[in-house]
Order: structure tokens, then sequence, then C-alpha cells
């Protein structure tokens, strides 16, 4: 029989036995990988035991190193999408779900184990593939590892701090740890985003991490240790004078405000990855360019959490996830997608979107991760779309209203096709340059209020921004019904591959799965 191929989830869920906090605050992020590094047509296993501050690899296909760390004292890595580390659960298990009725499958496995040497100084926080070597770097307190994708041995480690405060006056001050807040890779360069340094990034030698080549001039990422940081690279704006055909990469940047912080931080940016203007702003002209700051007034009281980003191949737009209250009078706390046109120089294509999973009257309303992927046949004869189609995968939690704290153990799985959303989007951006029904722009937090006007532009002209009608707060949520929940386990993170369906002839060091 040949084999066909059909849709499989990674889901972490972690044990009711243990409260932990919404990971705004208590967790760390890391960066979001593009999709490109993780393939969707071999499937790995992971598994997780009960284990301090160690990670575990398992690969179902040859030449597919892909690793995740496993349970500890102090929490887990999330996938791909951006990596998060959740605080002190009793332990954490993997549940594979094959949906849609998926046949039996056998596969091969194998697991290494990477212990971490320097456990006094804290839990692994980042980790990054390399698509081409499948190296694999890890991002811990004080610590960067590179390590072989074979056996997961050390090859080269790199002391990332501590270092002292950035006001230090070189007497009394103490040093102070360093968290890893992103990591990606760039062509032969780690892009590596630390908390020391005021939150400043610095690209590494891939092949020798020890050797930084060159490091950010100005803050770039959050300086604590929980604020979120988001990073990834992707096709950025040509501008009207280029002669090039190719869109340039930019680095695309989200990042938390951090309470009380004195340095301007972009909540989102697009960075130049030009080897003389390596971490400056893209573009940037009086009072505008690549960038967005939250209104300073708010910034301390408005906090939105940034979980990850990702941007498609054949889409001309590129997206971030977060958390954040629904508005400045109103603390209940939701989740959303938000959208920026990569040819726009200065971001007035920004669009927020309620981002919804619900069923019935149950709103599980913390979004916790996100991953971008394909469909298997069924999933996308279930979506009526093509297999090679995106969709998004999005695992949730139910809070209690403005809460940060997650306060169950109730998690579910919704799942939305790239389609979908490109349509909503683009419903919510026609009816404000039509100014319908009094359509208010509606975000204040981003200096932009009052009611849309009505214009005669086509979407094609507007789909890149417009001085008119910048920056736009939809208010009719991309709502879904679970495919999946739980109310005993609080999942943590997703990722989905493609599975080939063999019913028999299992080599022997296969593993049997229903």
């Amino acid at each position: 029989m040949s084999p066909s191929t059909s849709s499989s989830l990674l889901l972490r869920p972690t044990a009711e036995s243990r409260r932990s906090r919404w990971p705004s605050r208590e967790s760390r992020r890391a960066s979001a990988p593009s999709p490109s590094n993780f393939s969707t047509h071999d499937q790995e296993h992971y598994s997780s035991q009960d284990s301090s501050n160690d990670f575990e690899c398992s690969s179902q296909v040859a030449n597919a190193v892909r690793c995740f760390p496993r349970t500890s004292s102090r929490g887990s890595f999330r996938s791909p999408s951006g990596y998060h580390l959740w605080p002190r659960p009793t332990f954490l298990c993997l549940l594979y779900l094959f949906l849609l009725a998926l046949p039996d499958c056998c596969v091969s496995s194998k697991s290494v184990t990477f212990l971490n040497p320097d456990r006094n100084e804290g839990p692994f926080e980042k980790m990054v593939i390399d698509p081409k070597t499948e190296r694999v770097y890890v991002g811990g307190v004080n610590r960067l590892y590179e390590l072989n994708p074979d056996q997961l041995n050390i090859k080269t480690s790199a002391i990332t701090g501590p270092e002292p405060p950035p006001d230090c006056d070189g007497l009394s001050c103490r040093p102070l740890p360093t968290f890893s807040k992103a990591l990606t890779i760039y062509d032969d360069q780690l892009i590596e985003c630390a908390s020391s340094h005021d939150g400043k990034c610095r690209t590494r030698n891939l092949y020798n991490i020890t050797k930084i080549e060159k490091e950010s001039t100005s803050a770039v990422v959050a300086n604590d240790r929980d604020s979120t940081s988001v990073i990834f690279v992707g096709n950025g704006p040509k501008f009207p004078n280029s002669t090039t055909d190719s869109s340039p990469s930019v680095l695309y940047v989200a990042s938390t405000a951090v309470v009380g912080r004195q340095v301007d931080v972009p909540a989102l940016s697009s960075l130049s990855l030009d080897a003389n203007n390596m971490f400056t702003i893209y573009h940037k002209a009086i009072g505008t360019g690549t960038h967005l700051q939250i209104e300073r007034g708010v910034r301390d009281s408005y906090l939105i959490d940034y979980i990850g980003g990702f941007s498609a191949q054949n889409d001309p737009f590129v997206y971030f996830a977060s958390r954040q209250p629904k508005d400045l009078m109103n603390p209940l706390i939701g989740s959303k997608l938000v959208r920026v046109c990569r040819n726009d120089l200065h971001y007035l294509s920004y669009v927020e979107m309620p981002l919804e999973c619900k069923a019935g009257v149950v709103n599980y309303n913390i979004l916790v991760d996100i991953y971008l992927g394909k469909p298997g046949y069924d999933m996308a004869a279930n979506l009526s779309i093509e297999t090679s189609s995106d969709i998004l995968f999005a695992v949730f939690s139910r809070g209690d209203g403005d809460s940060r704290n997650i306060s169950t153990t109730e998690s579910a799985l919704c799942v939305y096709s790239l389609d979908r959303i490109g349509r909503e989007f683009r419903e919510t951006i026609e009816n404000c340059f039509r100014g319908g029904d009094g359509m208010q722009k509606n975000l204040p937090w981003f200096k932009s209020r009052g009611a849309c006007q009505n214009t005669e532009y086509t979407f094609e002209q507007v789909m890149c921004g417009k001085d008119v009608n910048q920056l736009i707060g939809g208010s009719k949520p991309i709502s879904a019904s679970p495919v999946i929940t739980s109310s005993k386990s609080r999942f943590t993170s997703v990722v989905s591959s493609s599975v080939g369906r063999r019913r028999r002839n299992c080599p022997e060091n296969s593993r049997y799965r229903p």
C-alpha cells in the first residue's frame, strides 16, 4: 500500500497539580524560527520525562534531527513558533493526537538527550536549529550552546553573563544574570538577543558562537527576565528607487514594554540586516518608519505580550500573535492576531484582529502558542482547502477575566486557514475604508483614534496602508471551534506535521503507534 499523507499534532499538556503563572509574567520566550526551518514532510517524536533541565530529541526519519527540551522542575520549552519556559510544572507529558481518523502508522525512533551542564545557573530558555547543518543552538541563563545534531554533545559554548547593569558606575553595582530573549538564524549568522547591555542583539559566527561579529548600538528587546520578545527573518519592503527585483531580508521584532524602563524600544519593528546598518530601523522618517511605539502615557499599564510571529512564502503580510487587555478601559484579557504588509515603509497597514477559540459559551481566551504548518489530505478536505495551503494551529487556555494567571486547566486547540484569516482581515479593512456603521479605528494605545473615513479606494490600493484610516483595530473576531479540548491538562505548545500512513511491513526498529 502506498503511503498517503495526513496531519498529526504534537501537544504538550502540563499536569493540574500545580498552578502556574501566565507566561507573560513568569515564563521566558524565544524567537520564532521561520516555518521553513521545520519540514512538514518529516515527522519527529519527542518524548518527555521527569528530569531537571534536560531536553530530548527523537527522530522518526533519517537526517531529520529537531530537538525539544524535556520537562524540568522549572519548566520546559515550547514549540517552533517560540520556545516557552513554563514555571515549575510538576511534570510534562507529550501527547500525539492524530486528527480526523488518521489510520495506524508505524515509525522508527531514535532518542538522544542533552543534560544541562550548568543547572545551577538556571534552566534552558531558547532554541533554534540551522536548517542547513541541523546544528542545534540553545540559550540558557548566562550560557549559549552549539550542539552536534547526532548525539547532542556540546560542540561549542559561549559565556553570555553575568553582566553589570547598563547604568553601572563601575564601583558598587552587582553583575546581573543574562537571560536569552531570542534566537534566530540568518545566512551563516546566529542572531542572539539577550537581556544584558539593556536588551541588545548581536550576530555570532554560526560555526564559532564565541565570536561576536556585530552588536546593536541601541536596545532592541526587553531587558528583564519575564517580558516577551519575538524575532524572525522575513522579506521586507523595497524602496521606491530600488533597482533590484528581490525584496531585502529584514529582522521582524516584537517586544513587550518593560515597566519603568526609560529606553524607548518599539513594540513592533523591522530592522536592517545590511552589514553596514545591522539592527537599525530599516526605514525611519520624521514621525514614521518601519516601527510602532505604544503611547508613552499607557506604556506601563497597557502591556502587550507577544508570543509568536510568522510569514508565509506566498503571503504579502507578516503576522504576530499577542495577548493583551481588550482596550484601555476594559482589562479583560484577550488574544489577537496582528498584521503588517511586507512592503509598508511606514507601518500604516497595521491591523489588529481578535483571535477567538470558543466551545459554546466557554471562551478559551488566553492564547498560549501558535504554529504555522501545512494540512494533510484529511485535514485539507475537512477545511475545504488544498494541501499546499497554510494553516495556523493555536493552543489556548481559559483564563479568569482580567487575571494574568492561568487559573484553570481547561485547554483547547483551534485551527485557522491562512486564506480565511486573510479574508477576515480584508473585510475589516474594506469596512473601515467604506466608513460603514460608524466603525472606529480603535487603537488608542498606538494613537489611532476616531471614526474610519469613507473613501473610493479599492482594497488593492489600501492593503499596504494609506495616510487615511491608518492603524485599524478590528472588533469582529476570527473565531473557530476547538478540534481538541481538555479539562484536566494545560496545553503549553503545539507543532504539526504530515505523516506517511503505513499499515504493514513495519521495520523491526519501528514503534507502532495507534
